[in-house]
């Protein structure tokens, strides 16, 4: 009684001179960190959560009173957020919010949200959390999603869900009483990544897709038996400006198959240890369904090349109209864009081979120019410039491999630390 087990939880108490004491307990053999911390109000304040169904009753044998935490549910194409209503103490009696209306107050609930930036870790989450703990903090970082009048016991909202993106909501309660007095409390806010950490895959095989900061490098493990899925952020307003994505994945000994759809293809996808495909994007910015699919299992494979774990780098490298388009014009690749590199090599030379570029389109033409065009495209003229990078002489490290080769995604790196 007076207890909850959530990732995301809260309990109402009234202080009292010798302090509030509570307890945390986690029912799992693995090391867990939890954000602690408690919201002081005064009795003129509206109290979270004390008029759900079961409050009274809890009451009576705890000194919780009441449930102040919102629940994020997730479902294939919604994210659906549910919390109680808010309670006052009127002279020892407790008035739920939605009865107060009919007394002169007016109650006000607003509903927040922030997007976990970064690549969706635990010290994300945590850090947006800080942010959207106490009043002050929402109304200073939170984006206002939705605004209603108290007018029943129980509040549901139904947002759009985008698989992968983290996600902080809050709920603030904006009381005016009939002499004037506005007060504000802070329900205890939920995280929701809009996909559930578990073993049941969605149609298109996903377990919990992990966000893609544009130019931002993601490293995880991949083993022979889970697929990994991306998708990339483009919240940003500069989003609308790309019109594609080079996708690069990197690892050092075990090949990685990356695929832009699901199931993969041999004709849709690659297998190697360094491999990149290229994805078009809406110029609109509306690129939520760009997608990026690892696996250690290949087309018509029984089993992989290895049990073991193998450490994948991921980045996804976004450019503007007026770039050229890597491997645009290779009339004898699988792929109908393919950006990669094929690096052969004997006891006497290394020989790089590409296929060729073609000139970049501007938004909103849906696709590039011929490579046939030759008057009306300009990928003719072309010029192509190789650089080298050295990571070091007989330096086999995987952290050496992966510093180097973030130094040769980007361009702007490219020309910075590399060798024309």
């Amino acid at each position: 009684v007076g207890s909850y087990t959530s990732r995301s939880t809260g309990l109402v108490a009234v202080a009292n001179p010798s302090g509030v004491q509570f307890f945390l307990n986690t029912f799992s053999l693995v090391s867990t960190k939890a954000l602690v911390t408690a919201l002081v109000y005064d009795f003129h304040d509206l109290m979270p959560g004390g008029c759900c169904p079961d409050c009274k009753a809890r009451r009576k044998n705890s000194t919780s009173l009441g449930n102040p935490v919102i629940t994020a549910e997730i479902s294939e194409k919604l994210t659906t957020l549910m919390f109680d209503d808010a309670t006052i103490d009127e002279a020892s009696t407790l008035t739920c919010a939605h009865d107060l209306t009919d007394k002169g107050w007016a109650v006000t609930y607003a509903v927040y949200q922030l997007i976990i930036n970064g690549s969706n870790s635990e010290q994300d989450m945590f850090g947006a959390l800080k942010q959207m703990v106490t009043v002050n903090d929402v109304l200073a970082n939170g984006q206002l999603i939705d605004e209603f009048m108290a007018h029943q016991s129980n509040y549901t909202i139904e947002l759009e869900a985008h698989p992968g993106l983290g996600r902080v909501f809050a709920v603030i309660i904006n009381a005016t009483s009939p002499k004037g007095k506005t007060t504000y409390s802070a329900y205890v806010p939920a995280t929701s990544y809009d996909c559930s950490y578990t073993n049941s895959r969605d149609a298109n095989g996903d377990i919990c897709r992990t966000v893609l900061e544009p130019r931002r490098p993601y490293i995880t493990s991949l083993n022979a038996s889970a697929n990994l899925s991306f998708v990339l952020n483009d919240w940003q307003p500069i989003a609308s400006k790309w019109t594609f994505a080079t996708m690069n994945i990197h690892s050092q000994r075990y090949n990685v198959q990356s695929s832009l759809s699901f199931p993969a293809t041999r004709d849709s996808s690659v297998g190697a240890t360094n491999g990149g495909l290229l994805a078009l994007l809406d110029p609109t910015g509306n690129n939520e369904q760009t997608f990026l699919y690892l696996s250690r299992k290949f087309p018509n494979q029984t089993r992989s090349d290895s049990e073991v774990n193998v450490r994948v780098r991921v980045e996804a490298v976004t450019y503007n109209s007026s770039a050229p388009i890597p491997g645009g014009c290779c009339l004898s690749c699988n792929l109908s864009i393919d950006p990669n590199l094929y690096v052969t090599y004997s006891m006497y030379e290394t020989n790089v081979q590409f296929g060729p570029a073609n000139v970049g389109f501007a938004a909103p033409r849906p696709l590039p120019h011929s490579c046939f065009d030759v008057n009306g495209s300009r990928h003719v003229d072309l010029k192509y410039y190789l650089y080298t990078y050295e990571i070091g002489f007989a330096d086999f490290s995987e952290g050496s491999m992966f510093s180097g080769i973030s130094k040769m995604t980007t361009v702007e790196n490219v020309v910075k630390y590399a060798t024309e």
